[in-house]
């Protein structure tokens, strides 16, 4: 499955609350239990349901901080009911079951606190736990205000809430690990604005690339630089490149200051030298962060603007040849209902 919920792993993982894990407490200022019921369901665009689940509830005091919190809990989920195929995958941060990502995972709310990105969210439903098995977090999951969301908290004992997600599903169609190379690493270097250039535009929720291709000599150096091109419509930008045989052999991300700033990151920048000469791909990606005025928290704006330029000896004949290709194998739709009570 995707990264949860179109949350970039790397984003995460930096923006996390990192705080010390305390001992076995018996309330979180002054609550001290939770019980409640959970429904999620995940859909593919071709209407194929991947989960449908009902889970009950039950929550222990949250035993790390979780500053602003009015109440936290680690939560024990329980399936009541399960329609899923054998395809559903349940994330931690929405259902609460342990995954790769985190464990002992749980819910609370605040008033006010800090997103997965670093933006302030108001009346927050909080999710929290332990990172990687290692580290506390507690980190604002969605906000009353955000779009498709409904979070209701009566300030004695009921917390209810809604949301509604979409993000891609399965592994990237646009990237292919083959044995033998790309390794995870980059090409990530100084800016270096070059002669030969384009330019495009992308959605900033991830759900599509821009694919463009270039030739290349090989042993020749070549230098790509991706950046923004407008105040109103920066954002987080990433590159990957596909060698003639269609392997990923490295990529460019966070080299360099953007010329416009996105709400966080930088921008890709790079030089590699090609092993074999011939047709390169590249695949020009969002990673969010967008500063387009009508973009949601989760930065699903609508325009993410970009410049490509290389820096070559000779004419690589930079072309855009799939613009808005389909980053994913199937976009899915989340929704997720719960209800709890919670007590002193």
């Amino acid at each position: 499955m995707a990264e949860p919920l179109g949350v970039p792993m790397r984003h995460l993982t930096l923006l996390l609350a990192l705080v010390a894990c305390g001992g076995e407490v018996t309330d979180f200022n002054g609550y001290r239990a939770l019980d409640g019921e959970l429904t999620y369901t995940e859909t593919l665009e071709d209407g194929q349901v991947v989960c449908d689940v009902d889970l009950a509830l039950v929550g222990r005091p949250y035993t790390a901080n979780c500053n602003g919190c009015e109440f936290a809990f680690h939560v024990d989920p329980e399936v009541i009911e399960d329609r899923s195929s054998e395809d559903c995958v349940l994330p931690s941060i929405w259902t609460y079951f342990d995954d790769e990502l985190a464990t002992d995972v749980g819910l609370g709310w605040a008033e006010a606190a800090t997103d997965f990105d670093g933006n302030p969210v108001d009346d927050a439903l909080m999710v929290v736990g332990n990172y990687q098995g290692t580290r506390a977090m507690a980190v604002a999951l969605a906000g009353a205000e955000e779009a498709n969301t409904s979070i209701d908290w009566d300030g004695e004992a009921n917390l209810g809430w809604e949301a509604t997600r979409t993000a891609g599903y399965g592994d990237p169609v646009l990237l292919q690990v083959c044995e033998g190379g790309w390794d995870g690493g980059s090409f990530d270097g100084n800016r270096s604005d070059g002669a030969y250039r384009g330019t495009g535009e992308l959605g900033c929720d991830g759900l599509v690339a821009d694919v463009w291709t270039f030739e290349a000599r090989a042993g020749e150096p070549v230098k790509i630089t991706m950046d923004t091109v407008a105040a109103d419509s920066a954002f987080d930008a990433v590159y990957y490149l596909n060698d003639p045989s269609g392997c990923t052999i490295g990529g460019s991300d966070d080299a360099f200051q953007c010329t416009f700033r996105p709400l966080d990151y930088k921008c890709p920048g790079g030089k590699f030298v090609p092993e074999v000469s011939g047709t390169y791909e590249l695949v020009a990606y969002s990673y969010d962060q967008c500063t387009a005025a009508d973009l949601d928290r989760d930065g699903y704006g609508d325009i993410a603007e970009y410049s490509l330029s290389i820096d070559a000896d000779y004419d690589p004949n930079l072309t855009l040849v799939d613009d808005d290709a389909p980053y994913y194998p199937h976009v899915s739709t989340v929704q997720v209902r719960g209800a709890a009570e919670v007590s002193r």
